[in-house]
């Protein structure tokens, strides 16, 4: 049986939504010291990725920085351990997103659609310390 040309149709993958997707990289994440691992916490952080997930960069550009909006803070108020090959010399801030809803943040690069996260903060106060100078 020979199939003709005519009868073949297009197939068009139909995109889930017209929103720009967020990806999320752990490649960079220093770790801390946080004595404790707190599960409810890592629960709620996974909770926190997917709704960013689903809102897209698009929706996250429009919510507020307290809400599921980002922020930029400058690098000089992190405690970075270690070397991070993505801080290059010309990077003067992060982003910040809240972790969970008690204001708890994690931090990174964006690079495109993805999120390259650095830094979580376990414990309030263990990895950013504002308006004071590392």
């Amino acid at each position: 049986m020979k199939i003709k040309r005519d009868s073949i149709k297009d197939i068009s993958v139909k995109k889930h939504s017209e929103k720009t997707p967020i990806f999320f990289s752990f490649e960079y994440l220093q770790e801390n010291q946080a004595k404790k691992k707190d599960g409810k916490f890592l629960h709620d952080f996974i909770l926190r990725l997917k709704k960013l997930s689903e809102l897209g960069w698009d929706g996250i550009n429009k919510s507020d920085k307290h809400s599921f909006g980002i922020e930029q803070i400058s690098l000089n108020e992190f405690s970075i351990k270690n070397q991070v090959p993505i801080l290059t010399d010309d990077v003067k801030k992060l982003t910040v997103f809240r972790a969970t809803g008690d204001n708890r943040i994690f931090a990174g690069i964006r690079d495109g659609e993805v999120f390259h996260i650095i830094l979580i903060e376990y414990t309030f106060g263990d990895i950013y310390h504002p308006h004071q100078q590392m």
